[in-house]
């Protein structure tokens, strides 16, 4: 095994947060473990992949890439319903009219089609994944199919930027803060959200924590390491919210059960992923994820910071 590096900061220096993780949603094989560097604080995974495994880290089905909104039932509606309300509310005084919007790690879209339903005019995306890419260039999105270092835009050119579970799967999360800091607008905001590395249910759980998600997850973040790295890339007004979202805990919860099974890669147990009932679970766990929200230990933060 190779010795640790930090990716920001190139110390070899590091102590073990946590070990013997394996991927219990897709069964990559490999078992990773958690490094802080004691030298800028950053967790990070070891070892860590590069793209090339990264790449195939992402199977066919993988959730993100897949599912279409409003897609999967009625609780699910109504959940996704819920998540629009609330995140129309919090971007009420942020979003100008006709304003130009990117989504880092775009995914299905889904996120870009609420965007527009609140006003976004100029819809831009960036994902790996070519298939994915062409699906939303035919429904009007300008997609860029590559990493996001390599995306092409002008500077001070976007009004907002949207990096909605994406962060904590890079290879230089401050290389892309700062990239960010250039497209934006003066008075532009940078939107996004991530595990939380202080959460409850990652004490609880450990290395079948439903943020470790490895090998995708190569970073880790706490508010205060998280608050650190947006300023330290030229953002201010740095707000950090607790998520309520359980979902970080129940798929911990499903790592655990799939703990025993013999091939992950081919689990019965799983669908995309995700084990039967999982919409109903999350309103199940709702209310102790509300509890660890309160207790500003959540398993989701979301954050807002301004150039």
């Amino acid at each position: 095994m190779k010795p640790f590096r930090c990716q920001i900061c190139g110390s070899t220096s590091a102590s073990v947060c946590v070990e013997n993780i394996r991927d219990w949603e897709y069964g990559v094989e490999g078992e990773y473990s958690y490094q802080q560097c004691t030298n800028c604080q950053s967790v990070q995974l070891h070892p860590f992949p590069d793209l090339e495994l990264l790449e195939k880290a992402y199977p066919d089905t993988y959730l993100a890439h897949v599912d279409k909104p409003l897609s999967r039932g009625v609780l699910f509606s109504l959940l996704y319903k819920i998540n629009h309300f609330a995140l129309a509310r919090k971007l009420q005084h942020k979003l100008p009219a006709n304003a130009a919007v990117l989504d880092v790690g775009c995914g299905n879209g889904a996120l870009l089609l609420q965007l527009k339903d609140l006003g976004a005019a100029e819809l831009n995306g960036v994902d790996f994944n070519q298939d994915v890419c062409e699906r939303l260039q035919q429904h009007g999105i300008a997609a860029f199919a590559g990493l996001y270092l390599d995306y092409p835009r002008e500077e001070r050119s976007l009004d907002a930027i949207f990096m909605m579970n994406y962060l904590e799967h890079v290879e230089h999360p401050d290389r892309e803060l700062e990239k960010s800091h250039k497209l934006l607008k003066r008075g532009g905001w940078l939107v996004g959200e991530c595990p939380n590395f202080d959460a409850i249910d990652r004490h609880l759980f450990g290395r079948f924590w439903g943020g470790n998600h490895v090998p995708r997850h190569t970073f880790q973040y706490s508010t205060q390491r998280l608050r650190a790295m947006l300023e330290t890339a030229g953002f201010s007004d740095v707000v950090i919210s607790q998520e309520m979202n359980p979902s970080v805990l129940l798929i911990s919860i499903q790592n655990w059960l799939q703990r025993n099974r013999p091939d992950l890669k081919n689990n019965p147990g799983l669908q995309r992923g995700r084990m039967r009932g999982y919409t109903l679970w999350m309103l199940a766990l709702l209310p102790v994820n509300v509890l660890f929200a309160l207790l500003g230990r959540s398993g989701i933060i979301q954050f807002y910071a301004r150039k």
